[in-house]
């Protein structure tokens, strides 16, 4: 039996050529065969566990640590994938071997040596120093996100990131170091999404902070629709939904470049879903999978459900079940990552409502509701969002024209949201003075808003912002004095 949990994560697999076509039955073959694989092409640490009456492989991270129990492993939230060899069922001529993990590297610490001039950043992983991008690494003021000092690659040393491991280095000149002295308030390091990257290619986690967005673009959608209210992407970002009032749809759009509105392409009418069930549509989900499309309404105050039969594309949508919502004004929606928990705004009472369904991303599962969270924020909210996590939740209300970001203390349950206050408030009214609908990029390192007004989508780049430990210590030189003689000479000690 093989399982994996984390479908992000790709796998390689290997034939059993010493065994001709045999299929590999026994434990011992399987696991001589993953145990050379591991150690010998892949340097990766195999752990062989036996106990009640079973046999597990478990392929782990090169000098990760491993815990004793491997059936309940996690790393990240992620359970790594493991390998019953006790299965009467044969692997055939295959074993298999996970060969990255996806566990994104975070930050640990940076340190500014103003004698010296060298910027020293740690993570928590090893970085791929010939990929950092240099040019996406800024000192600024604290709480400005634009301007600044940028770093260049000709600054990064890759002898002294190679060496740390964990660890970038830059080398700052003097005028370069007297330009971080003229910053008016505490310097912090911004980092952009594609700047760091460990071993395995995964980006530095950390974005979702609606503080550090800048507006970037903005695509109009008036040609489809004059009342865009919500919007949605596909999981890879290549398909963009936006939820129209004005002709009661839900219009697709291709773009070239994932998640980059300024590639982006109406599908046509052959990618226009108009067999709605309300005549006033106001918000939309996806299940994971991209099989099932949800939206909701705002005559019937419903929530409806369509099979897809082409995942991520609406012209494929059919109509399968709805549920009577209790809001007064349904606008926007979200779910949990496990779809068992669906969340609509109310803009009527200023409030989110919490469903709970007994079957994931089933609207006719739906076992309870209940009246959650309140906004004070904003007495007119439109749309939510959610950080990857759960642990992050954004609502986008009119009345202000902002983004107003609350932290959870557990995953997705709103009884334990508190505001993250003034400075985690985001206001798009430059860009639409009703805004109406927003989400994120997978990563987080994208927020785009849909606004009424404009009638266009708007994007912002969000960056990871981390402090900077100013230092004045010169190094410390150890190496012991040299006398040098220049010709003869005699030196005299005297003791007593």
């Amino acid at each position: 039996m093989f399982t994996n949990h984390n479908y992000n994560v790709p796998f390689r697999c290997f034939t059993n050529g010493a065994h001709g076509s045999r299929p590999i039955t026994s434990s011992h073959e399987r696991t001589t065969l993953l145990a050379f694989v591991l150690a010998a092409t892949l340097a990766m640490t195999l752990v062989v566990t036996v106990g009640g009456g079973e046999v597990v492989l478990h392929a782990g991270e090169f000098e990760q640590i491993i815990v004793p129990n491997l059936l309940s492993y996690h790393q990240a939230g992620d359970i790594w994938p493991i390998l019953d060899l006790t299965t009467s069922v044969s692997l055939l001529e295959y074993a298999f071997a996970q060969v990255t993990d996806s566990t994104p590297p975070t930050f640990d610490s940076s340190v500014l040596n103003n004698v010296t001039g060298v910027l020293r950043i740690t993570f928590s992983e090893t970085i791929d120093v010939d990929l950092t991008n240099s040019t996406k690494i800024h000192i600024r003021e604290s709480g400005n996100y634009t301007g600044g000092i940028t770093l260049s690659a000709d600054e990064l040393d890759i002898a002294a990131a190679t060496a740390d491991g964990t660890a970038i280095s830059f080398n700052l000149n003097k005028s370069r170091l007297a330009a971080v002295a003229e910053l008016t308030t505490t310097p912090e390091l911004t980092i952009e999404p594609g700047a760091v990257q460990d071993t395995f290619g995964n980006l530095i986690d950390g974005t979702f902070d609606v503080s550090t967005a800048v507006f970037v673009n903005a695509t109009s959608v008036s040609s489809q629709d004059t009342a865009p209210y919500g919007i949605a992407f596909s999981n890879n970002g290549t398909k963009m939904f936006v939820v129209g009032d004005d002709h009661n749809n839900i219009n697709q759009y291709t773009l070239s470049t994932p998640f980059d509105i300024s590639t982006t392409s109406y599908d046509g009418n052959d990618e226009r879903f108009s067999a709605l069930q309300d005549t006033s549509p106001r918000g939309m989900a996806f299940s994971n999978d991209g099989l099932k499309m949800f939206v909701v309404g705002y005559t019937n105050k419903n929530i409806t459900q369509y099979a897809l039969s082409t995942p991520f594309d609406v012209s494929t949508a059919s109509f399968t079940t709805a549920t009577s919502s209790p809001d007064r004004f349904p606008r926007g929606m979200a779910f949990s990552n496990n779809g068992t928990i669906m969340f609509v705004v109310d803009s009527g009472e200023d409030a989110i409502n919490q469903y709970t369904l007994s079957a994931a991303f089933d609207l006719s599962t739906v076992i309870s509701v209940t009246p959650s969270f309140y906004v004070p924020q904003d007495n007119f909210p439109k749309d939510m969002a959610f950080s990857n996590d759960g642990t992050k939740m954004f609502v986008i209300g009119s009345s202000k024209g902002a983004i107003n970001q609350y932290t959870l203390s557990s995953p997705f349950d709103l009884f334990n949201a508190t505001y993250d206050g003034d400075g985690e408030r985001f206001s798009v009214s430059s860009q639409d003075g009703d805004p109406a609908g927003m989400t994120f990029s997978n990563d987080g390192a994208k927020m785009f808003v849909v606004g009424d007004h404009g009638n266009d989508v708007n994007e912002y780049a969000l960056s990871s912002v981390y402090p900077i430990t100013v230092t004045n210590e010169a190094a410390i030189d150890t190496t012991p004095p040299v006398i040098e003689l220049d010709g003869p000479a005699t030196i005299t000690i005297t003791v007593g």
